[in-house]
C-alpha cells in the first residue's frame, strides 16, 4: 500500500492493483471497527534508504468510508482503491515534518 499524507491526522492510501472496493482486504479495512479489527499505521520515511530501516509507529486509524473511490491504475487495465484514513492521534509535528520531507 503506498500513502500520502494530507495532514498530521489525515492520510490516503492507494491498495495494491488488482483490488476493488468488493476485495475482502479493502472491505476489512473499510468496515475494520464493525468487524472487531484494529488498523494499526507503521511508517517509514523511505523504503530505498540503505542505511535506515526504522519504522514510525503512528498509531490507530478509521477509514472514511464515504471518501473512498475505485479507479483505474494509470496505463494498466487494473483496478485500484484509494482510501482517506483519519488518525485517532495526529502525529507529532516534528515526526510528521521529518516523514513527508525530502
Amino acid at each position: 500500500m503506498k500513502i500520502y499524507f494530507i495532514n498530521e491526522s489525515q492520510l490516503i492510501a492507494i491498495s495494491k492493483s488488482g483490488r476493488t472496493t468488493s476485495s475482502d482486504d479493502v472491505q476489512n479495512f473499510l468496515y475494520a471497527k464493525e468487524r472487531g479489527i484494529e488498523v494499526h499505521l507503521f511508517v517509514r520515511k523511505n523504503k530505498d534508504d540503505k542505511t535506515s530501516k526504522e519504522f514510525y509507529y503512528l498509531g490507530n486509524m478509521q477509514a472514511e468510508i464515504d471518501k473512498t473511490k475505485q479507479f483505474m491504475m494509470p496505463n494498466t487495465q487494473k483496478t485500484a482503491v484509494e482510501i482517506l484514513w483519519q488518525l485517532d492521534t495526529p502525529v507529532r509535528e516534528d515526526i510528521y515534518r521529518y516523514i513527508v520531507e525530502e
